[in-house]
């Protein structure tokens, strides 16, 4: 079994996106706000790179401040 702690609050994709139009469309495209793409870059070096060959279960616990 493998377990990874992150620390610090998590920030979601899908709850932290901003809008932004297209100039050439005028039509609107989620984009990941300034805040998870700092906790994504601070955590990817924390997470092993682990060859999965097999189904697997994960469980993710939130601990929330």
């Amino acid at each position: 079994m493998t377990y990874i702690l992150l620390p610090g609050p998590p920030a979601t994709k899908k709850n932290s996106q901003q809008l932004f139009r297209s100039k050439s469309t005028g039509r609107e495209f989620p984009v990941p706000s300034k805040a998870y793409k700092a906790y994504e870059a601070a955590a990817l070096p924390l997470c092993p790179r682990l060859r999965i060959v097999t189904p697997v279960n994960v469980r993710c616990v939130y601990y929330m401040p």
